[in-house]
């Protein structure tokens, strides 16, 4: 059985203030601080952490929210004269060629650590892996 709407937006806010307070929250101090009894909080908990996928677990009866990130579009534009123009929602940022390049390294690094911590294989091939030759 779920728990009510109104329980979990109660116990999420509780998770969040705790989390922004003291860098996480503890089963006993949701409790304290919503009132609530400890089986509902529970459920709102396991519906949070299952369902809505809003909490991450710490270990045992610690938890913190997920941090979410408002994902806007990206585009990139070459101009005629070999500068870009990034935009990412409203912002549009114009590039020379040399701050390009250097914003190219950077992110690069960002990919390439955000791959091999999410166990990614490096692939230094241009070809996707499907349409490789037989070796």
């Amino acid at each position: 059985m779920a728990a009510a709407p109104d329980i979990k937006a109660k116990v999420y806010q509780a998770i969040c203030d705790l989390s922004q307070q003291y860098g996480f929250a503890r089963r006993d101090s949701i409790i304290n601080v919503t009132g609530l009894k400890f089986s509902l909080v529970d459920e709102a908990v396991k519906s949070l952490r299952e369902e809505d996928l809003t909490i991450n677990r710490i270990k045992g009866g610690f938890f913190t929210p997920v941090k979410c990130f408002q994902e806007d579009p990206v585009s990139v534009t070459g101009l005629d004269d070999g500068r870009y123009k990034l935009e990412c929602g409203d912002q549009v940022i114009t590039f020379t060629p040399r701050a390009a390049r250097m914003a190219v390294a950077l992110l690069g690094g960002v990919a390439l650590l955000h791959g091999r911590l999410h166990g990614e294989p490096l692939n230094h091939s241009l070809v996707p892996a499907d349409q490789e030759p037989a070796r």
